[in-house]
């Protein structure tokens, strides 16, 4: 018990979690990562396409979705288009990740 055993538990959890933000960080430019992973498998590449565009001038908030042959792969939203293709471009790399085939139809 104590601060020493405190200290532990804090390390374990902050920089467990620090390497992991590292990890995520250090995978770059998602929009890049999906182009190269869609490309290589289909030979075409995705698409993006602006959703919305909401707020005021100074403080616009763009949602975009990436898609695939009419499949809407991911969506996001940032303070600009290139913000949000990105978080629309991991959130297709995440679905990938967890569903590999979804691009690839019904299988029978």
């Amino acid at each position: 018990g104590g601060l020493p055993s405190a200290k532990a538990v804090i390390r374990r959890v902050v920089l467990a979690g620090s390497d992991n933000v590292l990890a995520r960080r250090s995978l770059g430019n998602y929009k890049s990562r999906l182009q190269e992973l869609i490309q290589s498998r289909y030979k075409s590449p995705p698409r993006y396409k602006v959703l919305d565009v909401s707020g005021p001038d100074h403080a616009r908030t763009f949602r975009v979705a990436v898609t695939f042959n009419g499949t809407v792969m991911g969506e996001g939203g940032g303070r600009n288009k290139k913000a949000a293709e990105q978080h629309a471009a991991r959130a297709a790399l995440e679905r990938l990740e967890e569903e590999p085939d979804f691009l690839d139809g019904p299988q029978e």
